[in-house]
């Protein structure tokens, strides 16, 4: 497939498959700038999105409950932006300028993000790593756009690991990447979100919701990590 004409090549990208068929394709490319393509039901061309004040690094899209999608991108500084479809007056749709998705005073410099619905969705959650390997993660409050988001949090997970505690042990050390999804457990017919993660030794791991159950009868529900090759 040939990439955006004049991008040096492509750095990330992202894919997006609705339930109505449309699948499309986000990259960004070598010089910074994002595109789109639609593939379904009919082929176009790259689209670009809005540029910002700084290269884009990472993208992640991401289907609203309203049908429109939404892009996160993180630039070459660890900011992340984000933008949505609007209609036109015209009745087609059309990018809002990337509005500041960092706002928060804790949040360090991160490497890369990515958005998935949670259980309960179209709600959505994103996640995303700092230079350091921490954790973070932020969500919408419910499936409208127009209640906002939650603020930027600590993404608190755990290592599952044979003759260890499901609960306390530490997570994967070194995460420089991350991808959310969703998938059904076998036998089940609830999807759930998934988060797949690479460290810096190309050790690929996965993390779904887990739930806990005391003898008092007490549940807790926990993100756990398995490793994607033993378990």
């Amino acid at each position: 497939m040939p990439t955006p004409a004049g991008g040096d090549g492509v750095v990330d990208v992202e894919a997006l498959y609705n339930v109505k068929g449309t699948d499309r394709v986000f990259v960004v490319t070598g010089n910074g700038h994002a595109f789109s393509r639609r593939f379904a039901p009919q082929r176009a061309s790259w689209l670009p999105l809005p540029s910002a004040d700084e290269p884009y690094q990472r993208i992640a899209a991401v289907e609203q409950a309203n049908g429109r999608v939404r892009v996160f991108l993180l630039t070459a500084s660890g900011r992340v932006l984000t933008t949505a479809e609007v209609p036109t007056r015209g009745g087609g749709l059309a990018w809002q300028i990337p509005q500041p998705f960092s706002d928060s005073t804790t949040l360090p410099p991160l490497v890369d993000i990515d958005a998935a619905w949670v259980a309960d969705g179209p709600r959505i959650r994103l996640f995303a790593v700092d230079e350091e390997g921490g954790l973070w993660t932020r969500e919408m409050k419910t499936t409208s756009i127009n209640d906002g988001w939650h603020d930027w949090a600590p993404w608190v997970t755990f290592l599952a690991a044979p003759q260890v505690s499901a609960v306390g042990s530490p997570p994967p050390e070194n995460i420089v990447s991350l991808t959310a999804n969703h998938w059904r457990e076998a036998g089940s017919t609830e999807l759930q979100p998934v988060v797949f993660a690479t460290d810096s030794h190309g050790n690929i791991y996965y993390a779904t919701e887990r739930q806990l159950c005391r003898a008092d009868g007490t549940c807790l529900l926990f993100w756990s990590w398995l490793s994607f090759y033993h378990y």
